[in-house]
């Protein structure tokens, strides 16, 4: 009777373990790390300009690659001008090879269409690869916005007239530490 019950109870233990993990991932309790948010604080930059006192905070880069092997590198900018209103904008730079996309519009994800800007576009080398290309772009974002989607980081879809679109992805890290510079 003893030996039929813990062979009974070594079976369903690994069962009861596996449930208790499982129902710890359905919870979806996102733990970030301090040392991230601290980094992403130290890091930001605040230039002060000389000619109008504004204040400018810019976040730190991030680097990735996207759809058709596109190299990403993003950041939040925040510039607040000499009578204390702040503006907000997430800047990128697309690069990748082989024609001119020409990125027109920026949607958050499950989200609204943002105001999309193009603030450079650029020809570059060319190489046994094909030829570089490359857009820098800036997209407003609100305050209100930014300080709810620390809770749970935001991404943002930036499509090309090419049909090409890639994900710009900011985390909960990265938006707690880099406004907390601003003390949001």
């Amino acid at each position: 009777m003893k030996l039929l019950m813990s062979t009974t109870l070594l079976k369903i233990l690994p069962l009861i373990a596996a449930g208790i993990l499982l129902s710890a991932c359905a919870s979806h309790e996102i733990v970030i790390s301090s040392d991230e948010v601290a980094s992403v604080a130290k890091a930001t930059q605040i230039k002060t300009s000389t000619t109008d006192q504004s204040v400018t905070y810019i976040g730190p880069e991030i680097f990735t690659v996207g759809a058709d092997n596109t190299s990403l590198q993003f950041w939040l900018v925040a510039t607040k001008n000499s009578h204390g209103h702040v503006t907000y904008r997430a800047v990128g730079k697309l690069v990748y090879l082989n024609g001119m996309r020409e990125y027109q519009s920026a949607q958050i994800v499950n989200g609204a269409t943002v105001p999309f800007k193009s603030i450079n576009r650029m020809a570059g080398p060319c190489g046994s690869m094909g030829c570089e290309f490359g857009e820098e772009v800036s997209i407003e974002l609100s305050e209100d916005f930014l300080v709810q989607k620390k809770k749970a980081g935001f991404e943002i879809n930036v499509s090309s007239k090419k049909g090409v679109t890639n994900t710009l992805f900011y985390s909960i890290s990265y938006l707690t530490g880099y406004m907390s510079v601003l003390g949001k």
